[in-house]
This record gives structure tokens, sequence and C-alpha cells, in this order.
């Protein structure tokens, strides 16, 4: 029986029909270091999301409160990573997780250990996940003990500041938040997990504002029937239309 390792309450935003990665705007690329300290980092293998195989992963928990996995280019040295993900840790769990099963790899690892985290995202597929669960696997108890110290402590001790445009500094030091937000003073200390998930939240936001305005243009046209034709008697030049479950003439004084 293979472990539960995609809990229901996880959600990717960007995913498509049939739970496949769907092609998206590339991921936006990290950026460059500003002071981040790498607390700990090494190999260790990474449950996939479907639970279905391990994949060996370099891993760094930097300062910043974020735990970054990826690939060590050809020839790189430590440090050089073809970044693969990130998650946030801020407002983690990181427990032990003894005696993990999955299918086909039967007391390969025995050391594993779960990240549980509110916010993360796929750097290679541009998808954004809220409450998913990691697995790793250490190659020693001494090791697994060292990750998940290092994980909790920073923790502990993160400090995440964000303020609207009007009192963050202008233009922001390199980060990816375009107009919606920007960094403070101290902008070092805002992870880019949290960069890449308030850019999110922005889209989310026009598309959510969307689907009302569809669903209050159903309900109006169903109630009240659909807005009068603009090629009927007295009809005002530009015609009409529903708006956010509202008719309103669409002309030079029109409030669209």
């Amino acid at each position: 029986m293979a472990a539960a390792v995609a809990p229901a309450h996880a959600v990717l935003l960007g995913e498509g029909a049939g739970g496949e990665p769907q092609p998206q705007q590339a991921a936006p690329a990290a950026p460059p270091s500003r002071g981040v300290t790498v607390l700990k980092a090494g190999w260790l293998h990474k449950l996939s999301y479907r639970g279905k195989g391990w994949k060996k992963r370099y891993v760094e928990v930097t300062d910043d409160c974020e735990l970054r996995y990826g690939r060590l280019r050809e020839g790189g040295a430590a440090g050089d990573m073809e970044l693969k993900g990130i998650i946030s840790l801020d407002d983690c769990d990181a427990v032990e997780v003894p005696n993990l099963r999955v299918d086909g790899h039967e007391g390969r690892f025995l050391h594993t250990f779960q990240v549980a985290s509110s916010r993360s995202c796929s750097v290679k597929h541009a998808q954004w996940w809220i409450n998913r669960d990691y697995y790793f696997a250490a190659i020693d108890g001494d090791e697994l003990s060292s990750w998940l110290e290092t994980v909790q402590h920073v923790r502990l001790t993160a400090e995440v500041e964000f303020v609207d445009p009007p009192d963050a500094l202008s233009p922001p030091p390199g980060g990816l938040l375009g107009g919606n937000f920007s960094f403070v003073d101290r902008g070092d200390l805002v992870p880019l997990s949290r960069q890449l998930l308030i850019s999110t939240h922005s889209n989310m936001a026009q598309a959510t504002r969307k689907l009302a305005e569809g669903v209050q243009t159903i309900i109006r046209t169903l109630t009240e029937g659909p807005p009068p034709s603009s090629h009927g008697k007295g009809a005002r030049p530009g015609g009409s239309v529903w708006m956010l479950g509202s008719r309103y003439d669409v002309g030079p004084d029109s409030p669209r």
C-alpha cells in the first residue's frame, strides 16, 4: 500500500484537466542572491508528487526561510544549481516519517521526513501549490536529524515583511513582484516563494473577478432577460451590455 503523499487538501494552481501540467508562461528565474546565506546543503532523495518514485536532488536551506531543490549543472560546483522547486518554510511543519512505504521501493529508504508547507512552487512547470506535503530521504539517522534541526531552526527565526507600493522603495531591487508589491529597505528578507505567490494571487484576483462578472451576468439574463438589442427603435449609439450583473449603456459617458 503506497503512502498517502498527495493529500486531498493539496491545491495546484496551473494544473489542467486530468492533473497533467499545462504549458504556461515561463516561471520567473530566481533573482541573484542578495546576501542570502545557505545554512545547509547536500544531496537528498525527494519523493515525486504522485508518490511513485524517488529522485536525487541537491537541496539547500537558506536563511530567508526557504528550501530550494534541483540538480547541479554538469561540471558545476555546489551552489550552481538548476532550480526545480522552492518550498516556503516560515509556516511549515517538518517531522520524521518512520516506515514510509512506497510501492516498488520497499526498504530502500529508512530515514525519511516530511515538510508540509502552505506555499511552494515548481519552477520547471510554473505551478504554484497551496498546502502540499513533500517527502525527503536522508542517508542515515544523523543526517536526517541534521536536516530537521536546520528546517525547524530557520522556521523559528524567519522574518518576512510586506508593504504596499506607496511605502516601499522605488524601484524594487531586482524583485519579481512587478507593480503589485515592492521591497522594503530590508527586502533581502522577502523569500522567493512569497514573491511568486503574491504575483500568482494578483492573477487569481483578476480571474476571480471575471468569473464573478460572468456568473452575475448569467443570473441577471435568466431573471430579467438579455440586454436590449442595440438595433431596436430608440437605441443609443453603441448599444447596451451587461457588466457585473447590471445593464449599462455603452457610449462616451458610460461607466465602462
